[in-house]
């Protein structure tokens, strides 16, 4: 029952979910070639190791950290999908189509062919894989004093899970290995500058919900542990100097950008927000927003939950764009790109091809005309793969609500529309729309301002407001989930 509503999702976006033979065909001989490591640093002694969940296969990054004098000495490598992918290549051609792997519940729907993916370009321990790396020197203030980029032929000496790298981070577990130590010493830098700049760091549990092997649904919330945070202090690190090394070089290539958010949608947050007591400033930075979703934490989980799409909504969405300038708002970067996932990010394979060029001092692969084309069309693909994982849970959360029938429950107001209102339960893990034609009498809305008016012009309701309600249907096949308003129905 559950695949079938997964299927359903994948069916209605029309998502290329094959390769074609030519194309396995091509990844079948690539896969089968012997390495060619002779532009190569040798590296295979070195302390490399991956850390990812316990049910990742395609293992894109590997992180080599030690003390050097005062410094850390950080080395990501990163899998070198540019010497098998090559450009104009019917492999190329069908990563560039589907522009991302995209990740649902039950499934994966790779980018590249799954001998390539999760064999060859996948650092799995104890086997050879060529590399490109980002070597950074980084002081105790968390600023780069260098970094160098060269291709490498690594050989990882562990696959370690979160929960297993945290454990030795935390000191719980011993290990052989140096790397894991020095790394989560090395986040807490880099996590204390981030907040110097006025980045945003939110420590919130993340939703999951998956399908087993044997066809169970398991769904909750899951703690990001120190060894997530430690990983992605050094990818956005290795990332941030990949958008150096090109500006530098003046290479053009895609950056990933974030714009700054629109007056106005800071100003109906501010409102929408100040009758909890909870403030933003006119011009806030990235960091504001983390404060307000902590504010209402303090408060009530639920009550954050609730605030949390409208406040995240506030923020522009991130883009792919040759534009240099426009930064990263997000994370307060005033160069920042994508290098570390080209295995299931063909902006990423863009960024090593970019690098490589310029290493050796070929022309640039792309020019700007194409980036321009090649950023909206990724924005694109990772925009049809976002929502398809949202929809996807909603309707597999959808068949647990069913049982729920009649129930009663208090929750929050978190959205508004011109057909009704959206309520967020935390009991049920999922969002539900009081319809306006549920309500008793004519109800006004206003949607920009997120205020809904009562016939009798005194009752206003707004979003992040308490209002019990019931739930009266559920249709896991449309992932609509509709209550009524306990108090206000007809």
């Amino acid at each position: 029952m559950y695949n079938s509503l997964v299927d359903a999702v994948v069916a209605e976006r029309d998502f290329l979910t094959d390769f074609s033979h030519e194309e396995e065909t091509e990844a079948a001989k690539i896969a089968a070639l012997p390495l060619d490591s002779s532009a190569c640093v040798d590296c295979r002694e070195q302390e490399f190791i991956t850390i990812d969940g316990a049910d990742a296969h395609d293992f894109d990054d590997a992180v080599s950290c030690r003390r050097q004098d005062d410094n850390i000495l950080l080395t990501v490598a990163i899998a070198d999908v540019s010497s098998y992918v090559l450009p104009n290549t019917p492999l190329d051609r069908a990563a560039q189509a589907r522009g991302n792997s995209i990740y649902l519940p039950d499934r994966v729907i790779p980018m590249l062919p799954t001998v390539l993916s999760n064999g060859i370009c996948s650092l799995r321990p104890l086997e050879e894989r060529l590399c490109l790396c980002c070597e950074m020197e980084i002081d105790a203030e968390g600023v780069s004093q260098r970094y160098r980029f060269f291709r490498a032929l690594i050989c990882s000496k562990a696959r370690m899970n979160y929960d297993g790298a945290a454990a030795i981070m935390h000191g719980d577990v011993a290990s052989e290995f140096t790397t894991p130590a020095v790394l989560w010493e090395l986040a807490q830098i880099l996590r204390r500058q981030r907040q110097r700049r006025g980045g945003m760091l939110l420590e919130r549990p993340e939703a999951y919900c998956t399908i087993s092997a044997d066809g169970e649904l398991h769904t909750g919330f899951r703690a990001r542990d120190i060894a997530h945070y430690a990983i992605e202090e050094a990818m956005i690190m290795a990332n941030r100097c990949a958008a150096d090394f090109l500006i530098q070089r003046r290479r053009p290539t895609l950056h990933r950008t974030h714009a700054r958010p629109s007056a106005l949608k800071v100003q109906l947050l501010a409102e929408t927000l100040s009758p909890l007591g909870i403030s933003i400033p006119n011009h806030p930075a990235a960091a504001d927003f983390a404060t307000v979703l902590e504010a209402a934490e303090a408060r009530d989980a639920a009550l954050s939950n609730a605030l949390t799409p409208m406040v995240l909504g506030t923020l522009a969405r991130a883009e792919y764009s040759p534009n240099e300038t426009t930064g990263h708002f997000g994370l307060a970067c005033k160069r920042y790109t994508h290098f570390t996932s080209p295995i299931r990010r063909y902006p990423d394979l863009l960024t090593h091809r970019a690098i490589i060029a310029a290493m050796s001092g070929a022309p640039s692969p792309l020019g700007q005309e194409d980036l321009v084309q090649l950023g909206a069309h990724c924005g694109a693909t990772e925009v049809k793969a976002d929502k398809a994982g949202w929809d996807s849970r909603q309707r597999l959360l959808c068949v647990g609500a069913q049982k729920m029938i009649n129930c009663e429950y208090e929750g929050y107001v978190s959205g508004v529309t011109p057909a009704g209102f959206f309520v967020t339960v935390g009991d049920l893990g999922i969002d539900g729309m009081v319809r306006f034609s549920s309500l008793a009498g004519y109800w006004g809305c206003n949607v920009q301002k997120r205020i809904i008016t009562a016939p009798d012009k005194k009752t206003i309701i707004r979003v992040s407001d308490k209002i019990n309600v019931r739930l009266v249907s559920v249709v896991p096949e449309k992932g609509r989930v509709d209550f009524i308003a306990s108090d206000y129905a007809k």
